[in-house]
């Protein structure tokens, strides 16, 4: 390559990053904004098995306290075009109702949790609301805050 080859390279370069850059105006900013966030809220036309249960779980754990159970459940969606047996019925509405688990970012601080629940645990196993009545049947100590010792 020549030092013209070189300049003309780079002459091509700049002029296709001046093609390829573009500037845009504060007010078509905003008016973008404005556009966006005029938006309704997205209504999917199709949901996946998984999110159509989502969407029917209140309905679902009500009809479970009336006395169905997922079985029966699972019977009348896959009736009318979910198709979903009553154990994967019961997995969904388990997970639907479990919260998300919070994530750790590392392991380290892993292990001082573990050891501080089960201090915890110890704790509360030894230390325990009491009733009057059963501290002066000598069923143990009570201390001042009303914690039965030992």
């Amino acid at each position: 390559m020549t030092g013209n080859d070189r300049v003309t390279f780079r002459d091509n370069l700049v002029e296709l990053h001046e093609e390829t850059t573009m500037t845009i105006s504060v007010d078509d900013v905003e008016a973008i904004r404005s556009i966006l966030s005029a938006l309704p809220r997205h209504q999917p036309k199709q949901l996946t098995k998984q999110q159509a249960i989502a969407a029917l779980a209140g309905e679902l754990s009500a009809a479970q306290r009336r006395g169905y159970n997922a079985a029966d459940l699972a019977q009348l969606i896959s009736e009318k075009g979910i198709d979903v047996n009553g154990p994967m019925l019961k997995h969904y509405l388990r997970q639907i109702r479990k919260p998300p688990k919070a994530r750790s970012r590392s392991t380290s601080g892993t292990t001082t949790k573990k050891a501080t629940n089960t201090e915890e645990q110890r704790t509360k196993e030894t230390e325990r609301p009491v009733a009057v009545s059963d501290a002066t049947r000598g069923r143990g100590t009570t201390s001042a805050v009303g914690t039965r010792t030992g």
